[in-house]
């Protein structure tokens, strides 16, 4: 059974924006060493273009063969099967559901870390405020004392004055 594939001028690959491949990479993680990848593990990929000296991303498939002098390996998309070159191609690998698990363990871990140091530093605010506003009661008691002591002096005064208004 031959396939008979006419590439179109732009592929669907070729107009994916940054945002579209950040999403394609979104439960994909960067391979080390891709030794280390498990056969049928699901791969994307960047592959340095000499023409454009430019990274070009493709969306990969199901890794089937890595070459034992690590030239190259074999992907399948289930239909058709091809090589990738492994020098100067950046692999990232679809993370399995216990590496899904752990990662997302290590987000919120990090985020709840970044939240109890966003508390802590809450907390200390709050006991500062309370430390200043205590002391901006007892700085307002004082001040309605001397009020108080100024108001009664002035009415003294204002007493005398009226004594001496009279005679």
């Amino acid at each position: 059974m031959t396939s008979i594939y006419q590439r179109p001028n732009i592929t669907y690959q070729e107009r994916l924006t940054n945002t579209d491949i950040k999403e394609k990479l979104k439960d994909y993680i960067i391979v080390e060493d891709i030794n280390n990848v498990e056969i049928g593990t699901h791969l994307r990929y960047f592959i340095y273009d000499n023409i454009s000296k430019t990274k070009k991303f493709r969306l990969g498939g199901n890794l089937c063969k890595i070459d034992n002098l690590g030239r190259f390996l074999t992907l399948t998309n289930g239909h058709i099967k091809w090589s990738v070159q492994i020098p100067n191609t950046i692999f990232y690998k679809k993370l399995s559901n216990e590496e899904y698990k752990e990662e997302l363990k290590k987000e919120i871990m990090t985020e709840l870390e970044s939240d109890n140091n966003d508390l802590i530093k809450a907390k200390k605010l709050i006991k500062n405020l309370n430390i200043k506003i205590k002391n901006l009661i007892e700085e307002n008691i004082i001040l309605k004392k001397n009020n108080d002591k100024l108001n009664n002096q002035l009415t003294n005064i204002n007493i005398q004055i009226n004594k001496k208004l009279k005679k």
